[in-house]
């Protein structure tokens, strides 16, 4: 990882180095919320973050993965279902920057 000296202090930088989330996803959650990187908006990140997907489609598929719904259909009937519509759906808890997706706390 390369933190550039002049823009984070030391506290931060050594805090995103611990992090699981890469700068770049921490630096695209705080684009996404409007507030600069603080050791806060680290802990908020990390909380927030949902993945790096090349779609809507497939984060939407993911997500619905994760949290057991898939598990409650058939799989027929999972396969059917339009995950561009179940992505418009999501975008009132969830917001994406680039490809990194994270919900709204």
């Amino acid at each position: 990882m390369n933190l550039n000296k002049e823009k984070y202090s030391k506290e931060i930088k050594d805090r995103i180095g611990k992090s699981f989330l890469s700068q770049e996803i921490i630096e695209s959650y705080s684009r996404g919320v409007g507030f600069p990187v603080s050791l806060k908006l680290i802990e908020e990140a990390e909380e927030s973050y949902s993945g790096t997907f090349e779609s809507e489609k497939e984060f939407a598929e993911n997500l619905l993965v994760e949290i057991g719904i898939a598990d409650l259909i058939p799989d027929w009937v999972f396969y059917c279902l339009n995950f561009e519509e179940v992505a418009q759906e999501l975008r009132h808890d969830y917001f994406k920057v680039g490809n990194h997706y994270f919900r709204h706390l």
